[in-house]
């Protein structure tokens, strides 16, 4: 059973249109699309259940204690944060929904995570004009 409803899972996030990541309620990452891992600088497929914390370490607006709290919430919440790559800065923006199964019980997060870096250079161009 296990293995079939990862198979399912995988089948879903590789066909949404934002990428998307499984966190369980022990905080640990299970799976996400292709996608979700390329903006975190990951190519790995998840072969075993990471911690999310190691996903989001680096990155600037997003402390630990501040991405615990919006894991843990029954409340759909957005955070912009960055990190930098080879002294290129990549803005992303998450949006952290609970995932709930058939029973509206919360198994965990669901985490679309979305590149705004082109938003964010828009705006810093606008506010020097």
């Amino acid at each position: 059973m296990k293995s079939t409803q990862t198979d399912l899972n995988r089948a879903i996030l590789s066909q949404l249109p934002i990428a998307t990541a499984l966190v369980d309620l022990s905080f640990h990452l299970i799976d996400a699309s292709r996608t979700w891992l390329q903006l975190f600088q990951t190519n790995t497929e998840i072969e075993h259940p990471e911690e999310i914390f190691t996903f989001f370490h680096e990155h600037v607006g997003c402390t630990p204690d501040l991405l615990k709290e919006y894991l843990i919430g029954n409340d759909i919440r957005t955070i912009r944060h960055s990190v930098v790559h080879d002294n290129h800065t990549q803005w992303l923006e998450s949006t952290f929904a609970p995932w709930l199964d058939e029973d509206n019980n919360i198994q965990g997060t669901i985490i679309q995570t979305i590149d705004i870096g082109r938003q964010v250079q828009k705006d810093t161009e606008l506010e020097h004009t």
